[in-house]
């Protein structure tokens, strides 16, 4: 349970309420942050109950007092001095209540909240290759007003609805709603651009609505080379004129399309959208991020050279949003349905009233131009491949076209401007049966070629055979990575095998391909950084290390490619190549202690800086193969599960199997030997992880192993069977003599031999 009892005094007399006053409530923070890494498998989804004291100063004219979350996962029931006052679902938009009637003033009050991160099947996402963070993870306060005001209730644009007044031809200026709170008629809606006086506009007695229009002259249009923002300022004033609120916001002005090839056009000119996705997530606090880490990002991508973020896969703080106008980054946002949908009308309502959240709370920045729906929702359709279920799949594929067509009509609804967006995995054909290849606007590909499907070299083909088989639509390739430890080498790269050096292979092809197709509008790499993913295993368990970038937000040299190809100074570029050249040098292995992985492709540099090298000239292997992780397309180089019992992963993901004896050549004298098994075997089914797409594994008829190991005579190893995924080290301190080395014997009794890794320390 996370319990707050803070009270802020402040002074008791009555007081005439600022503007707008923040009073701040929880800080920011996740009950997951530790159990979403740890060794234990899934975390922690359930009720917290959270409460702060906080005093609320009175007025003479009397105030308005808003409840405002920025972000909350999932469920939040909120309470204000014992009374329930509301409801909200759905852990990625900001919501607000009006709390007026339970506070009083001049006093102490109670703020509670029960918040549940709790599976809610009406409620999406249902599942994700994401970890769900549960908590206030956003900022949250009262907010208090004047008794009239600009509405709080589309908090997010504050009560202010601006857009563009022309769309595909050139703006010079924006339409304006003013949504407005407690005004009785007469009162005035003024406006500023740049701080200088634009317009007074009456309100109507009764109206809950202002409209007006803003225009400039010589409009000068934002893009990424130009991200110029007016400021806009808004008053609401009195019949006397005196100020009763007050909002402020920087609004660009641009316009696009997509044009007949397909390809975007801002301001007239045609851009290639490249790019990254985003997940919120950072070390050590989950979704609780502190604003320099968003800050921190948005400068990374800008920096790289991109001029594209896909919000993925839901929307984010307001902070992200304002960096992306005010440093010239195009985007898309969009709401988690993601995997799946549920077949309810309350998980349709849901779905519908976060795209409207999404909207109001998004609309007025520039840099929008795409509002997402679904994302790979055909990915694992519950009934597609049950024996004598096809009639139940093509009911749940019409369901799934059903709500997609109705997300699609309110998105237009909402905002007729931006276009409509839905991300798609890399079987295109699921979507053209149910009929989602003809409702959004926009069509992303998830791609994958070289990762999770066939070879990267197929990513061309695969470009041109959407191209010719998709007409009328434009598309972009709004999902392509491969997961990278930069603590993982190969100078033989290979699929699955989590090196940097075949990131790097991956990432050289897709980028040139991008850079130069007309057949997609641009593509979004997958991702900006490594993110949590509780689920998986692979090279770090619990974490999809496809980031350009690392978790902790150091870059890789995938990040330094795209720059160095990306940036518009060429003294970066060379910078950014010179960066590269260093991350990718070779790590040259030490002397002593000599650390060594076998049957591996991969180096690997453990958190002490040894390298563990894939072969040495001092180490002999008699008979045996490297282990393969075998699925139905192809063998994977090393294991994808969770390894247990160590943090040092990478020394028991890959083994020699089968293997007779090693000779390791050392001179003559005494050494500590450690040996390091791992069975990644089990009988039966393979465990995989569950987003190691379509790579279902195969059973390997695999009945169980047991082994003798012995170390220059010496036994270590009398035959027990290895712990399935759990790593187990023995250690012998031995003499080397007549210049006979070290010699490790591998006897099988069932099943072939298994080694992983060997280290080897003088004494």
């Amino acid at each position: 349970m996370i319990l707050c009892a803070v009270a802020i005094t402040l002074s008791l007399s009555a007081q005439t309420p600022p503007v707008r006053e923040k009073i701040m409530l929880f800080e920011r923070h996740t009950w997951n942050a530790e159990d979403a890494t740890d060794s234990i498998p899934g975390y922690e989804r359930s009720m917290h109950h959270v409460e702060k004291t906080v005093f609320v100063p009175s007025s003479g004219e009397g105030s308005d007092i808003t409840f405002v979350s920025l972000g909350a996962n999932q469920e939040v029931t909120l309470y204000v001095n014992g009374t329930r006052v509301g409801y909200h679902a759905g852990g990625y938009t900001a919501f607000s209540m009006d709390v007026t009637p339970y506070i009083v003033a001049g006093q102490d009050n109670t703020i509670a909240a029960d918040i549940t991160n709790a599976h809610n099947a009406d409620i999406p996402p249902l599942s994700a290759d994401f970890t769900f963070f549960g908590g206030f993870y956003r900022d949250n306060y009262l907010l208090r007003t004047n008794k009239k005001h600009f509405s709080t209730t589309y908090f997010g644009t504050q009560g202010i609805i601006i857009d563009n007044n022309a769309v595909r031809q050139c703006p010079n200026g924006w339409n304006v709603t003013a949504h407005l709170t407690g005004t009785e008629g007469g009162e005035k809606v003024r406006v500023f651009v740049n701080d200088q006086w634009y317009s007074d506009t009456k309100v109507s007695k009764g109206a809950t609505q202002c409209a007006l229009s803003v225009t400039v002259k010589k409009p000068r249009l934002w893009s990424p080379d130009d991200a110029y923002l007016y400021t806009l300022r808004f008053q609401l004033v009195d019949r006397r004129g005196k100020v009763l609120d007050e909002i402020e916001q920087r609004c660009g002005l641009r316009y696009y399309r997509f044009n007949e090839a397909g390809l975007f056009e801002l301001n007239g000119e045609v851009v290639r959208l490249i790019g990254t996705n985003r997940h919120q997530c950072y070390a050590g606090v989950g979704y609780a991020t502190p604003d320099s880490i968003h800050r921190r990002d948005m400068l990374a991508l800008k920096q790289m050279g991109g001029n594209f973020l896909r919000v993925s896969h839901y929307p984010q703080d307001p902070l992200v949003m304002h960096l992306c106008d005010s440093l010239g980054i195009i985007t898309s946002v969009e709401i988690p349905i993601v995997n799946a949908i549920t077949e309810s009308d309350a998980f349709t309502a849901n779905s519908l009233h976060m795209a409207e959240e999404m909207v109001w709370q998004n609309r007025n920045y520039a840099s929008v131009v795409l509002w997402g729906y679904m994302n790979e929702v055909m990915l694992r359709p519950p009934f597609r491949y049950q024996k004598g279920m096809w009639k139940r799949h093509w009911e749940y594929a019409m369901n799934v076209n059903k709500l997609s067509k109705q997300l699609n009509d309110r998105l237009h609804a909402l905002d007729s401007e931006r276009y409509t967006f839905a991300a798609v995995h890399d079987y295109f054909k699921e979507y053209q049966e149910c009929g989602l290849d003809t409702l959004a606007d926009v069509i992303g590909h998830n791609i994958y070629s070289g990762w999770y499907s066939n070879t990267i070299e197929s990513l061309d083909e695969k470009v041109e055979r959407l191209h010719k088989q998709i007409k009328g639509r434009p598309q972009i390739m709004s999902e392509y990575g491969a997961d990278c430890d930069v603590n993982l080498r190969s100078t033989d790269p290979k699929k699955f095998d989590y090196t940097l050096d075949y990131a790097m292979l991956y990432h050289r092809h897709y980028l040139h391909l991008l850079m130069t197709t007309d057949k997609m509008a641009g593509g979004m790499a997958w991702n900006l950084n490594d993110f949590h993913s509780e689920s998986r295993g692979g090279a770090i368990p619990h974490l999809n290390l496809k980031g350009l970038i690392t978790l902790d937000r150091t870059p890789k040299a995938t990040y330094y490619l795209y720059q160095s190809q990306l940036h518009p100074d060429s003294a970066v570029r060379a910078q950014a190549v010179a960066k590269m050249d260093s991350l990718l040098a070779i790590p040259q292995a030490q002397e002593w202690p000599l650390c060594m992985l076998m049957g591996s492709n991969r180096m690997y540099i453990d958190a002490s800086g040894l390298v563990w090298t894939n072969a040495d000239t001092r180490c002999t292997v008699y008979g045996g193969m490297p282990y393969v992780r075998k699925t139905q397309h192809g063998d994977l180089p090393a294991s994808d599960v969770t390894i247990l019992g160590t943090t040092e992963w990478s020394r028991y993901q890959t083994a020699m199997m089968g293997a007779d004896s090693i000779a390791i050549h050392v001179p003559d004298g005494r050494y500590r030997v450690t040996l390091s098994f791992c069975e990644l075997e089990t009988i039966g089914e393979q465990e995989m992880s569950p987003y190691n797409l379509g790579n279902k594994a195969l059973d390997t008829g695999f009945t169980g192993r047991q082994q003798q190991v012995s170390v220059n005579g010496h036994r270590v190893w009398n035959g027990e069977s290895l712990a399935t995924y759990r790593a187990t080290d023995v250690t012998v301190d031995i003499e080397a003599k007549d210049a006979k080395g070290i010699l490790v014997t591998l006897q099988a009794m069932q099943g072939a031999s298994i080694i992983n890794a060997i280290k080897v320390e003088r004494l």
